[in-house]
């Protein structure tokens, strides 16, 4: 730790059956406080280091199983610190936001005492910053439920609206592709029978009739409120590969251009989006303007601890994205 070109150090126990786990565990703690520099350990061993790790972790001593983990967080601090000593990039001021129609939003919901927001009520707060959403409209009966599709125009997405459901394809919440009046009102019945069948006693608000647009490439946009690092936007492929390969990138917000461009390019997929094997580009730049404003609102809105729009659809170079799917909470 004296040493200048030590940066952090990492200590491994790997014990015998004379070790004095609690002793060791003391004299790291020790030597660690008196100098100004990152320390972290790996006791191995799981219970029979258990005493140990209790003493590390008390003093504010990360503990990681193996040290492989270690290096791996250690290596993200390293980036991050890098990207916090980068020269400070100017943060866009997006002109027509409309701060308190998304405030009157948050404040109703906070004082009936909800956490969590339903699609209805998330899309106003998107609108409110600029982020592409679709035409909408809840319906609470058959009727509505036409009356809805034909003035938004078909094709629609009909999608249960519930507090109580959180992932509506697992309960058959969602119908996709709706053409006709006839299909609509059959689709209304067709989603409360399902989901009463699959999720009792739900408190079903409505159905959700969005329009649908063109397929194109869905991603994900994240915003997660970490106590240490304040707003943290997410980015990556959207749909079920978020949940299967985990490709993703994160920043601390404000996020800037260079920022929001590093995000996407940062993936492993990132040739999807640019036209891989032939394929048309997809609208990158506008996906890069929505992780800028998505950035702005969770930085207006502290009360804002979890928000994701899945997907976000991409089309090709110059047709924009839209929002198609959305859930906050607070």
């Amino acid at each position: 730790l004296q040493d200048p070109g030590v940066d952090g150090v990492l200590v491994i126990l790997t014990p015998q059956s004379m070790t004095d786990i609690e002793n060791i565990a003391e004299e790291v703690c020790n030597t660690v406080g008196k100098f100004d520099k990152p320390a972290y350990a790996s006791f191995m061993g799981e219970k029979d280091v258990a005493a140990g790790i209790d003493i590390l972790q008390q003093r504010s001593i990360p503990h990681y199983i193996l040290p492989e983990s270690m290096c791996k967080a250690f290596a993200s601090a390293l980036f991050f610190k890098h990207h916090r000593e980068m020269e400070s990039e100017e943060v866009p001021t997006f002109a027509g936001i409309e701060k308190e129609k998304a405030r009157v939003v948050l404040q109703k919901a906070l004082a009936a005492g909800r956490t969590y927001l339903t699609e209805e009520e998330s899309v106003p707060i998107l609108e409110a910053y600029g982020l592409p959403t679709l035409p909408s409209g809840l319906a609470t009966s058959r009727q509505e439920a036409i009356s809805i599709a034909e003035r938004i125009g078909f094709p629609v997405v009909m999608k249960v609206d519930s507090d109580d459901i959180v992932h509506k394809f697992d309960v058959k919440g969602v119908l996709l592709d709706v053409r006709t009046a006839d299909a609509a009102g059959a689709g209304y019945d067709a989603i409360l029978h399902d989901v009463e069948m699959a999720k009792p006693g739900a408190t079903i608000k409505g159905i959700y009739i969005q329009k649908m647009v063109a397929r194109g490439e869905e991603v994900i946009l994240g915003v997660k409120r970490d106590s240490s690092f304040g707003a943290v936007i997410m980015f990556g492929l959207g749909g079920l590969f978020v949940e299967v390969f985990r490709d993703v990138s994160f920043r601390v917000a404000p996020l800037g251009p260079r920022s929001a461009s590093e995000m996407v390019r940062e993936i492993r997929a990132y040739s999807m989006l640019a036209g891989a094997r032939g394929k048309k580009p997809r609208d990158i730049r506008s996906v890069e303007e929505c992780i800028q404003r998505l950035s702005a609102l969770a930085v207006d809105f502290p009360e804002i601890k979890e928000l994701d729009i899945n997907p976000l659809i991409v089309n090709d170079e110059g047709g924009g994205c839209f929002v198609a799917d959305a859930r906050i909470m607070l």
